[in-house]
């Protein structure tokens, strides 16, 4: 199998247009089309960024043999297009922006957690004043 017919594979199995796919590793849509159709191969750094975007190795781009990739289907439906334009400008990141996104993400998920602690502990506090009051009176 080809690179061209290797790259639409993918790109099919990932739901995306070859203009997404242009987006993410900033070409054309006519250069993937070329990849994908003419026999056209990328530069070496536009290979990196496919095999990147995909999460396969360039090897297995490169070579023409059948290589079968398993793809987990967790990586490759998304339940709203606000979903997949998150993941396409993920994968469209640089590794350290990525690192950087990560570790935002687990500050936003610690917070998340923090606000919910405080709600429980608020509406706790309420309960016991009501509780509080009814006796009182």
């Amino acid at each position: 199998m080809s690179f061209g017919q290797k790259l639409r594979k993918l790109r099919k199995k990932f739901n995306m247009t070859q203009k997404n796919v242009a987006d993410c590793i900033h070409v054309s849509r006519s250069a993937i089309a070329g990849y994908e159709k003419k026999g056209r191969q990328p530069s070496h750094e536009k290979l990196t960024a496919i095999a990147d975007l995909f999460e396969v190795p360039v090897d297995y781009l490169l070579n023409d043999e059948e290589d079968t990739i398993t793809l987990s289907p967790s990586r490759l439906t998304t339940n709203s297009d606000d979903e997949l334009n998150l993941l396409l400008a993920y994968r469209s990141l640089s590794r350290s922006s990525k690192r950087d996104l990560k570790k935002y993400m687990k500050l936003l998920k610690e917070k998340d957690a923090s606000e919910a602690l405080n709600l429980h502990l608020l509406f706790f506090f309420f309960y016991f004043l009501a509780l509080f009051c009814n006796f009182i009176n």
